[in-house]
């Protein structure tokens, strides 16, 4: 495999992007995703990748196009990088598979019959049209046939050996995919391998620099926008105030006594208020990507740190906390899912994880804005995040309608609460003049508390 640097922006994070067979950096050269340095993984023909020149980021996130889905999962098994979001796109982890990928027939079929031409073939069927076709020619990779058909050998021989286990957090089907039939990835994830799947309008070939965008999170946007709505933020934040006190009522009568609390995305200090008073509470952590914690008044220990959490909680140690809390700030990360698994990991048994957050309908109406916006899960899904050893002992949502005098009037509280960051690739003005005639602005609120099982004793083993 093939390592190469597509945008730097001497940022922490970074972006890796394996492309499909066949693929150089000529088609994506324009790729950039804020917030991150882009490389791009290409050419299987040898199976490893050195991931020497990542060493040192903060974060990774994983997205993957087409059988590079696959070699993404073989690429990075046994890694130690900070892979924190992955993003499946128009791909299965069944390479070559009759019902979950491409039938083994027209595999067998495409590599011996691989020439000019019948790439040519593939690249309209990729594409979806002809003329969708000639425009990518216009960008397509300098390849000898030769070369791909040395690589696609090598993935072949990849996939029959077997592609090892990896979980996604999303995966993602274009509605008119001939390459890896729409029908076939649908098959493939049924399994649970990506917690969601999201469909979008589309053919094999995407346009990246626009679907990216809406897949990943842009951390340095979100933490300047919360930092530039701090002075507005609780005056204006009338649904995340009424989210923190139920996340609160639910989780204060079981604290432990003396309970040490991580508190992540505890913004200007919402819900580190309402926990402060509590007699159970000993000390709390509150952790934010924004510098724009308050003064909190109160004899528990508080101690404010600017940092995002999905990469702080890392650090921790085992035993550090009993307690993992959070309102209004999971739905910004790149993965929920690995942040509970690492809570589930330093608590002790009995300590508690407990979040508030965002579902399925949350700002329903910027879907006809937005089409491919990023999704929030629904609250089934955000539970079944929970790892097994954390047990769920509450989970609830609620739709809450807003109503405004004017579209003008609902991007001023979201900017006043800094959550435009969702929008952040529509103006303003595109904003007002689309915006759904009902003047509306939907929250869906999703509360989840769980505890730490205790150990279950060995088994013990009896020789007869």
């Amino acid at each position: 495999m093939i390592l190469h640097r597509l945008t730097a922006t001497s940022s922490r994070r970074a972006l890796l992007f394996f492309a499909g067979w066949g693929m150089d950096p000529r088609p994506f050269s324009t790729l950039a995703v804020g917030g991150y340095d882009v490389w791009l993984v290409y050419d299987y023909t040898d199976a490893s990748l050195d991931t020497a020149p990542l060493v040192g980021y903060d974060e990774v996130v994983v997205t993957a196009w087409s059988y590079g889905v696959a070699m993404a999962a073989v690429a990075l098994e046994g890694t130690s990088l900070p892979v924190t979001r992955r993003v499946a796109v128009n791909g299965t982890m069944h390479p070559i598979d009759r019902r979950r990928g491409i039938p083994e027939v027209i595999f067998n079929r495409t590599l011996a019959s691989l020439n000019a031409e019948t790439l040519a073939d593939f690249n309209v069927r990729m594409a979806g049209s002809l003329p969708a076709a000639e425009r990518f020619e216009a960008i397509a990779p300098s390849r000898s046939i030769e070369s791909l058909r040395a690589e696609l050998e090598a993935i072949g021989n990849v996939a029959r050996r077997g592609i090892p286990p990896f979980r996604w957090d999303e995966a993602v089907i274009a509605s008119h995919d001939r390459i890896i039939p729409t029908e076939a990835q649908r098959h493939a994830w049924i399994d649970g391998t990506a917690t969601i799947v999201t469909e979008i309008a589309g053919n094999h070939w995407l346009n990246f620099d626009d679907l990216l965008p809406h897949l990943i999170v842009d951390k340095s946007l979100v933490a300047s926008r919360f930092e530039r709505s701090a002075s507005s933020y609780d005056l204006n934040a009338s649904v995340q105030q009424l989210v923190a006190e139920r996340l609160a009522d639910l989780v204060l009568p079981i604290l432990p006594d003396g309970a040490r609390i991580f508190e992540a995305g505890a913004g200007t200090g919402t819900l580190t208020r309402l926990l402060a008073v509590s007699p159970r509470v000993a000390a709390i952590t509150a952790v934010d990507i924004a510098d724009v914690m308050k003064p909190v008044d109160s004899k528990v220990h508080i101690e404010s740190i600017v940092a995002d959490a999905e990469v702080a909680i890392k650090s921790i140690r085992p035993g550090s906390y009993d307690t993992f809390i959070s309102a209004s700030a999971m739905q910004w990360f790149n993965s929920p899912r690995l942040y509970l698994e690492r809570a589930a990991e330093v608590i002790p048994p009995g300590g508690i994880v407990a979040f508030a957050t965002y579902g399925a309908r949350n700002f329903v109406e910027l879907d006809s804005l937005i089409p491919r916006r990023r999704r929030f899960p629904d609250m089934e899904q955000w539970a079944e995040m929970l790892p097994p050893s954390l047990k769920l002992i509450h989970a609830s949502s609620e739709v809450i309608v807003s109503r405004f005098d004017s579209p003008t009037d609902i991007l001023r509280h979201m900017k006043h609460t800094g959550v435009n960051a969702v929008f952040s690739t529509l103006s303003p003005t595109a904003f007002i003049r689309n915006y759904p005639s009902q003047n509306t602005l939907t929250y869906n609120p999703v509360w989840i508390v769980a505890r730490k099982l205790m150990p279950q004793p060995a088994e013990i083993r009896r020789d007869v």
